[in-house]
């Protein structure tokens, strides 16, 4: 079997903007002077990346706020809706031109996240040779119910990809639905508000598109473990502290979705 990598740009990599760890000025602040803007709603804007860092791959942005010192744990959830359909649009947009061999949703939060700009954003990204679906099986998203109905499933894995906590939401595609944005909203309140007693404050929010669902993932994160780096072998909670996280995560962030 041929391993799928992609290839680092380091050169574009260190003449990019940093605000997570250097001083630079944030450039989705200065919204005159973005281009290549695919685009602009006002609250929004989808534009091509102007640092892409990796090769056969088209990278996009999508600036969720005008406002700097915000994040999706804080946004209304009239807001959070909106902001999610118009990530859905451009996602469908961008899947249904035929460009690409699969694409992807990354959303880098905190620092330990491997994000570079504390502005909200995430990634939309078209991978031209790898087919990311064809990498997941089934089980990646299988575990403890959080909430289920006739449009959303949201499960804690049993089977994680790296680890521990990993929050799967699974909807059906090409059908938008308001709880979708509700849930993802409250797992990431608890992994930053409740996680390990508040202890972490990064995260990455993952989203694959199969011929008849949207799958996200959203991942803690820490320093990774030494298991998973070296050998490949993911770790998982034992059963009781599993029910624990899956009651909690139920009865404070779930059970007042409308």
């Amino acid at each position: 079997m041929v391993k799928e990598v992609l290839t680092f740009r380091v050169d574009t990599a260190r003449v990019k903007p940093n605000d997570m760890y250097g001083q630079s000025k944030c450039p989705f602040c200065d919204r005159p002077s973005l281009t290549n803007i695919l685009n602009d709603s006002g609250d929004f804007m989808w534009l091509m990346n102007k640092y892409p860092t990796l090769s056969q791959t088209v990278q996009t942005i999508i600036i969720e706020s005008q406002a700097h010192d915000t994040n999706l744990t804080t946004y209304s959830a009239s807001y959070m809706e909106r902001l999610w359909q118009y990530i859905e649009e451009c996602w469908e947009k961008m899947a249904s031109s035929g460009q690409y061999a699969s694409t992807v949703l990354l959303k880098n939060h905190g620092p330990m996240s491997g994000s570079s700009l504390k502005h909200p954003h995430l990634q939309l990204i078209g991978l031209e040779k790898i087919d990311a679906t064809a990498m997941r099986v089934a089980s990646d998203f299988e575990g403890l119910e959080l909430y289920s109905d006739d449009y959303c499933q949201a499960t804690l894995s049993t089977q994680p990809i790296m680890g521990f906590v990993e929050l799967n939401i699974i909807s059906k595609r090409h059908h938008h639905s308001p709880i979708v944005s509700q849930v993802i909203q409250a797992l990431v309140r608890y992994i930053l508000i409740s996680y390990q007693g508040n202890r972490f404050n990064s995260y990455n929010l993952h989203g694959w598109l199969f011929e008849d669902k949207q799958v996200i993932k959203i991942i803690p994160r820490w320093v990774d473990s030494a298991y998973y780096t070296g050998f490949g072998i993911s770790q998982v909670y034992n059963s009781e502290e599993l029910v624990k996280i899956r009651d909690e995560i139920r009865t404070v962030y779930l059970k007042n979705l409308s």
